[in-house]
């Protein structure tokens, strides 16, 4: 189970779903889509990729996007994952 997560910056904070499923309800709804349940059945699955690596592993912002995107295509959400990887690409050039 993920409790926390690490910062670009390198701090390590509390992990929040629901800060993952605002992320990928973005994309959706980038994509001329407006669906919670699905944003929040692809933040599930994101965790679930991280369970079998140990209470002790702490991901990173960028392997949780990674992973987000991996997912998205997985589950047949090529639309969305286009539409995620742009909303990423557009943040970091902010940053």
């Amino acid at each position: 189970m993920l409790t926390q997560i690490r910062k670009r910056d390198g701090r390590i904070v509390k992990f929040r779903k629901e800060k993952i499923a605002a992320a990928i309800l973005k994309a959706v709804e980038a994509s001329g889509e407006s669906d919670e349940k699905l944003s929040n059945e692809i933040a599930e699955k994101v965790i679930k990729e991280f369970e079998h690596k140990g209470k002790k592993f702490i991901p990173s912002i960028e392997q949780i996007q990674d992973t987000i995107e991996k997912v998205l295509v997985d589950e047949g959400h090529a639309k969305i994952a286009k539409a995620y990887i742009l909303y990423r690409q557009k943040r970091a050039e902010i940053r």
